[in-house]
């Protein structure tokens, strides 16, 4: 589970952000913003917090979304949409705590710095994009080599030469495993690097060629 990796690395998540959060403050001080430098680092501070609060449902939209079954066309509007709502809700409560816990000579300071925080934003949401696509590629990549694992001793035992006729396949539609009987299967469509598996039940991507599914059905279906 994600929440799993969360907890396992929380130790270098806390650090990641205290980090971000000096290194952010000492750029801004740099910069002679008209603060001191424990308000500026208290108000980073709460800004990094904010991140790791929304990154928690963030990571588990996307990795439950089943997104990477659709289209990329669709999967880039989902993240674009999602990344809409991160940004609006970490500004929009960030501000909400400046404003009710700052004076407003700090305030106004901080309503200058709009800009800056929302750069440093897309910085974060587009780390997190990329640490989820990461964990989503590496899991897709056990699935496949556990689904290969079960399938072989049946393939060697069938037909030595790895060219013996399959009779269901295997698809991933977010973290789940689906075993698809040939039976079922109305028709392959190609879809770039990967073939689209038809059925009743709706479709599938699976990431595999054209070409093996020619030489492993069986003609007669």
């Amino acid at each position: 589970m994600l929440l799993d990796v969360i907890k396992n690395k929380l130790r270098l998540i806390v650090f990641g952000l205290a980090g971000f959060a000096v290194l952010q403050t000492l750029s801004l001080h740099t910069l002679v913003v008209p603060l001191p430098f424990f308000i500026l680092l208290l108000d980073t501070f709460i800004y990094c917090i904010l991140y790791f609060v929304i990154a928690v449902p963030l990571l588990n939209v996307i990795r439950f979304g089943n997104m990477n079954v659709l289209q990329l066309p669709v999967r880039v509007v989902n993240y674009v949409a999602l990344g809409v709502v991160t940004l609006g809700l970490t500004i929009g409560i960030g501000y909400l705590i400046e404003f009710l816990f700052f004076n407003e000579d700090y305030r106004t300071v901080f309503y200058a710095l709009i800009p800056v925080r929302f750069f440093s934003s897309v910085l974060v949401y587009l780390l997190i994009l990329l640490l989820c696509l990461k964990y989503e590629k590496e899991q897709d990549k056990n699935d496949e080599e556990k689904n290969d694992s079960n399938e072989e001793p049946e393939n060697i035992r069938t037909e030595p030469n790895n060219t013996s006729l399959i009779e269901r396949i295997a698809v991933k539609s977010g973290t789940k495993i689906h075993v698809v009987p040939i039976a079922e299967v109305i028709c392959l469509i190609a879809d770039g690097d990967y073939v689209q598996v038809v059925t009743e039940k709706g479709k599938f991507l699976k990431e595999q060629t054209m070409k093996y599914f020619e030489t492993h059905l069986p003609e007669n279906q």
